[in-house]
């Protein structure tokens, strides 16, 4: 799991806790930089893998659906983070 969180929000309480605790980080950076890391990260996949990006942002929701992944709402992630 990779996240870029583009800093509009502070995060929840004890999120980076459950993201560390599942063995992955969170990267914080400037907005156009995240969209575009995300982008990125999107072409590199190898065909036919299964990505979902978590985004509340509709541009990088439908960057995410033409490239063949999946796209749902940040609030998904973040809730099922706060389960554990």
């Amino acid at each position: 799991m990779t996240s870029d969180e583009n800093g509009e929000a502070p995060l929840p309480a004890g999120w980076r806790g459950a993201v560390a605790a599942r063995g992955a980080g969170a990267v914080q950076r400037s907005r156009p930089l995240a969209d575009d890391l995300i982008r990125n990260l999107l072409r590199a996949e190898p065909p036919g893998r299964t990505v979902v990006v978590a985004s509340s942002d509709q541009a990088v929701a439908s960057s995410a659906r033409a490239a063949g992944a999946w796209p749902t709402p940040a609030q998904i992630l973040l809730s099922r983070l706060e389960r554990g």
